[in-house]
C-alpha cells in the first residue's frame, strides 16, 4: 500500500514539473541565480550558459532559509538529487521567480503547473484517466506476447541473424547513451541505426548515425508512424528503469511495444550487453517498485528532537531487545587476510581451521527464538569466519527468513557460487557485505595472501550475475555492500574501490580504517599518508555521489587522522549497546564487533538473561560514559576505527536534533 500511495504522489506531482530549455529565459531579466550545493561543476558551467550576465550565488552546505533569502535571487537552481535537504529547500523557498530542478547538465525542468485552460485540461485527462488504461493496455500486450509465444518466437529470431535496422529510444544522459550506442555497433556492425531522443541535446554527437527522431515536436500517433516507419528489427530502450512507476518509462515502454518490432530490449548503463528482454525487464521494475529496501540505519526514526524521556531510555536497563543482532554462525574460514585479527597468518600460524567452531543449527534456533520474543526484527549473518564455511548456512538463512527477520549476510565472496547466489535472491536476503578490501585486481591477492590472480574479478562477476537473476526473474536485488579495510597497500585505491563496486552493481561501499598492529607495525597507514587520504577520500565521494553510490566516505573524512573516531567520542556517547550485539560462532556475547571480551555465552546462559545482565549495563553505562571519561571500553577500538560512527550520529540526531550534530563539529 505505500509503494502504490508513492507511485501516485509522484505521478500527481509530476503535473507541476515542467521541461524547459535554456532558450526559454533569452528574455527574461535574470541578474543572480542561487545554486543550491550538489549541482557539481558540469551543472554550474550549464548555469552559466543558461544566465550568461547573471551573477551565481552559491548557497553553503549548512545554508539555511534566511541566507537563500537574503541572496534576493531571481532563479534558484537545485540538483533533482542528492546533496543535503535543508539548502535545497530553502534555495526553493528563497522567494525566486524561477526554480529549476537538474537531473544532470542536459536536462532543466521548472516547478510549477502548466499554464492555459487547455493545458490543465489535458494535465486532468492524463493523471485522471488516461494513466488506467495505458497501464491496462501494456498489461493486456505482455499477456497476449506470452500467451502467443511471440516473446521467445522473438529471443530465437534475435540470434538466428543478426538485425538489418536497430532502434535506440534514449532515456539517460547523451554521454551515457553513446554507450549504449559504441555497444551495439560492436554487436551489430552492420546494422542501421536510429536514435528517439525527447529534445535536441547530444544530437550532434548522433550524426554518425543513419537517423535521428526528435520526438519534441510530434504528437503520440505521429511518432508512432515514424517508428514503424523504420521498421526497427530491435528496439532498445536505454536507460530508464530507475524511473520505475514514472510516465516517461511506461509510454517509452508503450513506444517499444506500438514501433513493431520484434526484439524489445531495456538497457542501463552498468550493462555491458545491450540489454535485457523488456518484458522482464519491466517486470524488474515492477518488482523493485513494490519491493521493500534495506533501511540505511540502525532504526528509522522522525528527524525531530526527541523527548528527554526518549533520551533517559538509552540510560536505563532496555525493556526490548536488540534491533540487529550479528550472529557468526562459523568461526572458520577460507581466507587468511592481513588485517584479520582471526585468521591472520603473520599473527598467527599455529590453528587448524578445522577445529575452529562452528554454531549448531539447533542452537541458532533456539537464539532466533528468544530475539523473536525480545522484538529483534533483522539478523546478519556474520562474524570471525566466513559463513558460508559452516555446512548448514543456507539452511540457517532459509530458516531465519521463515521466522520474519530481515537477514544480512557477511561473506568474501569466494564460496559464493551461482546456485547459492540465485537461492539468496530466492530467500529475499536483503542486503550482503563483501569484504573486498581492493580495488584492482593487482592489489587483492597481496590483501589476501593465497587467492589467485583472478578472484577479484571472479567475486566481481559473481555479484553482476547475481543482480542479473534478480532483474530476470522480477525479484528484489540485494543490496550489495563493499567493504574494505584501509591499509597501505591499498591508500592510493579509493577511487578504484569505488569503480569495482559500480562494476559489481554494489549499492553501498563502507572503507574502515585499519589499526595499529604490535605483529605489523607497517601494515596501517603512517601519519604522512593522511593528507594524500583525504584528497583521495574528496575525490572517491564525488565519484560515488554520481554514481548513486551509498558510502560512509564523509564521515570517514572527518575521522581519517592518525585519531581515528576519537575525536567522535570525546563528544558524543556510543548508543549501540541498546541496538546491537554480536554473537559469535562459539557461542560468546559480545558487545559490538570491535571489542574483544564476551559478556557471556549461550552455552551457560540463554541470551535474554546476559541481555539484562549487570555486565552488560556496566558496558552500556561505559559506553554512554565515553565523553566525560574519554577512556575506551575495555579490549574495544572505541576510539580508532568504530564503524557504528554513522549509527551512532543518526541516533544522536534524532535525540537532539541538527543542533546537536552540529556540536560535533
Amino acid at each position: 500500500m505505500r509503494a502504490l500511495l508513492r507511485y501516485l504522489a509522484r505521478y500527481f506531482a509530476d503535473a507541476f514539473v515542467e521541461r524547459v530549455e535554456a532558450r526559454a529565459f533569452a528574455d527574461e531579466e535574470v541578474s543572480r541565480v542561487l545554486l543550491a550545493p550538489g549541482l557539481g561543476a558540469a551543472g554550474e558551467e550549464a548555469i552559466r550558459r543558461m544566465f550568461p550576465r547573471a551573477e551565481l550565488v552559491r548557497l553553503d552546505r549548512a545554508g539555511g532559509l534566511r541566507a537563500a533569502r537574503a541572496a534576493r535571487p531571481q532563479a534558484a537552481v537545485v540538483p533533482m538529487t542528492g546533496g543535503p535537504l535543508r539548502p535545497r529547500l530553502a534555495a526553493l523557498l528563497s522567494g525566486a521567480r524561477h526554480k529549476l530542478l537538474m537531473p544532470s547538465p542536459d536536462y532543466i525542468y521548472r516547478l510549477g503547473s502548466r499554464r492555459g485552460p487547455a493545458a490543465l485540461a489535458g494535465l486532468a485527462a492524463d493523471r485522471l484517466l488516461l494513466w488506467p488504461v495505458g497501464l491496462l493496455r501494456l498489461a493486456l500486450s505482455a499477456l497476449w506476447m506470452h500467451a502467443a509465444g511471440l516473446a521467445r518466437a522473438a529471443a530465437r529470431a534475435e540470434r538466428a541473424a543478426p538485425p538489418r535496422a536497430v532502434a535506440l529510444l534514449r532515456l539517460a544522459p547523451p554521454e551515457v547513451f553513446l554507450r549504449l550506442v559504441e555497444q551495439v555497433r560492436a554487436r551489430w556492425p552492420g546494422a542501421e541505426l536510429t536514435a528517439v531522443i525527447a529534445s535536441p541535446e547530444g544530437e550532434t554527437e548522433l550524426s554518425p548515425l543513419a537517423g535521428v527522431i526528435c520526438s519534441q515536436e510530434l504528437s503520440p500517433a505521429a511518432l508512432v508512424r515514424s517508428l514503424r516507419a523504420l521498421r526497427p528489427e530491435v528496439f532498445i530502450l536505454g536507460g530508464g528503469a530507475d524511473y520505475v512507476f514514472k510516465p516517461t518509462y511506461w509510454k517509452a515502454a508503450a513506444a517499444a511495444l506500438l514501433s513493431g518490432a520484434p526484439v524489445r530490449l531495456q538497457w542501463e548503463a552498468g550493462q555491458e550487453a545491450p540489454g535485457l528482454p523488456l518484458r522482464p525487464a519491466m517486470r524488474a521494475a515492477l518488482g523493485r517498485a513494490w519491493g521493500r529496501t534495506w533501511r540505511t540505519s540502525i532504526r528509522p526514526v522522525a528527524q525531530i528532537p526527541a523527548r528527554p524521556w526518549m533520551r533517559r531510555r538509552y540510560h536505563r536497563l532496555p525493556t526490548r531487545g536488540p534491533w540487529l543482532v550479528q550472529i557468526g554462525i562459523s568461526e572458520a574460514c577460507n581466507y587468511r587476510c592481513l588485517m584479520c585479527p582471526f585468521h591472520n597468518p603473520v599473527i598467527d600460524k599455529t590453528h587448524k581451521e578445522s577445529e575452529m567452531p562452528r554454531m549448531s543449527y539447533d542452537m541458532f534456533a533456539r537464539l532466533l527464538a528468544d530475539l523473536k520474543r525480545m522484538g529483534t526484527e533483522a539478523v546478519d549473518i556474520c562474524g570471525n569466519g566466513e559463513p558460508l564455511t559452516n555446512p548448514r548456512a543456507m539452511d540457517m538463512i532459509a530458516l531465519a527468513r521463515s521466522m520474519g527477520f530481515r537477514v544480512k549476510m557477511a561473506t568474501n565472496g569466494a564460496l559464493l557460487t551461482g546456485s547459492r547466489a540465485r537461492r539468496l535472491v530466492d530467500l529475499g536476503v536483503e542486503r550482503m557485505h563483501v569484504s573486498i578490501n581492493a580495488g584492482t585486481a593487482e592489489t587483492y591477492p597481496k590483501m589476501h595472501p593465497g587467492t589467485p590472480p583472478d578472484a577479484f574479478d571472479i567475486i566481481i562477476e559473481r555479484l553482476r550475475a547475481m543482480a542479473d537473476y534478480a532483474d530476470v526473474t522480477g525479484q528484489r536485488r540485494i543490496d550489495v555492500e563493499f567493504s574494505a579495510v584501509l591499509t597501505r597497500l591499498n591508500k592510493g585505491e579509493l577511487v578504484q574501490m569505488v569503480e569495482a563496486a559500480h562494476r559489481a552493481r554494489a549499492t553501498w561501499l563502507m572503507v574502515i580504517l585499519m589499526g595499529p598492529v604490535e605483529e605489523q607495525p607497517d601494515l596501517p597507514p603512517a601519519p604522512e599518508d593522511w593528507p594524500q587520504i583525504r584528497r583521495d577520500l574528496a575525490e572517491a565521494r564525488k565519484l560515488a555521489d554520481r554514481l548513486s553510490l551509498v558510502t560512509n566516505l564523509r564521515e570517514l573524512e572527518v575521522t581519517a587522522t592518525a585519531a581515528g573516531t576519537r575525536s567522535v567520542y570525546e563528544k558524543m556517547p556510543c548508543y549501540i549497546g541498546h541496538e546491537f550485539c554480536l554473537i559469535t560462532g562459539g557461542g560468546d556475547v559480545i558487545f559490538c564487533c570491535h571489542c574483544s571480551e564476551p559478556l557471556g555465552n549461550l552455552h551457560q546462559e540463554d541470551f535474554p538473561t546476559i541481555w539484562k545482565s549487570d555486565r552488560y549495563q556496566e558496558a552500556r553505562r561505559q559506553a554512554m560514559a565515553l565523553p566525560v571519561t574519554k577512556q575506551s571500553l575495555p579490549d574495544c577500538g572505541c576510539f580508532f576505527a568504530c564503524s557504528h560512527v554513522s549509527q551512532n550520529l543518526e541516533v544522536h540526531e534524532r535525540l537532539y536534533g541538527k543542533r546537536g550534530l552540529r556540536s560535533l563539529s
